[in-house]
């Protein structure tokens, strides 16, 4: 459900798609602001209460979303936090480049982040918010398996053994919606496993988990 503070002028509905517009007009120097809320859910009743709730008190609820993003973007840089199992590096530069690279990077994993999968508690899903909104594929996840050792080690060690359940040969990702597979095999399906596990043991140093079961065989032997 969305909800707006003001009334678009328009609103097409085409399958998934749905297209909605306002027509403003404002003299030079002049501005507006459009704010909407969009709620998720089953009970088409509570749905349209939460979202017009929201609305209606949108700028409190629009500062409470930030002070929280605030909060876990800052316990993503502190060791030993209560939200992440881990945490990244904290750069130090006067490169405002570099500086900016470097955090948006990190930003990237914390937008992907989803703690209301039964997947996992902490599911970095692929793609959003649009497309494969639960799913995550591994050949991406290979793509930043690094950063995602040092920031959620738990996480990433139960995803990586979850992932010997499925036959990898017959998929390209991990619903974490339905715990299943989805999609068609990927050439780079293997290198991918590989190479995540390879990154979670550089990383965190843990040797043991080579030795620990899945799908009745050690992850070694896999």
């Amino acid at each position: 459900v969305y909800s707006f503070n003001r009334k678009p002028a328009g609103l097409k509905a085409v399958g998934e798609k749905v297209d909605i517009n306002w027509t403003i007009t404002l003299a030079p120097g002049k501005n507006q602001t459009i704010k909407f809320a969009y709620a998720i859910g089953d009970k088409v009743a509570s749905v349209t209460a939460t979202a017009t709730t929201w609305t209606s008190s949108f700028d409190k609820q629009f500062n409470s979303a930030r002070l929280k993003w605030e909060e876990r973007w800052q316990l993503s840089f502190k060791p030993g936090n209560k939200f992440f199992s881990g945490h990244f590096p904290t750069l130090a530069t006067n490169d405002q480049k570099i500086r900016r690279v470097y955090y948006e990077g990190a930003l990237i994993p914390l937008l992907m982040c989803r703690t209301n999968l039964p997947y996992s508690k902490r599911c970095f899903v692929t793609a959003g918010p649009q497309w494969a909104n639960t799913l995550v594929y591994f050949w991406d996840a290979e793509m930043w398996a690094n950063t995602l050792a040092m920031l959620e080690p738990e996480a990433m060690k139960e995803q990586l053994s979850k992932w010997f359940l499925l036959d990898h040969h017959q998929c390209y990702a991990v619903d974490c919606l339905s715990g299943g597979k989805a999609g068609p095999w990927y050439a780079a399906n293997d290198w991918s496993i590989f190479r995540s596990i390879e990154a979670y043991i550089g990383v965190t140093g843990d040797t043991s988990f080579l030795r620990e079961t899945a799908n009745g065989k050690t992850i070694l032997q896999h």
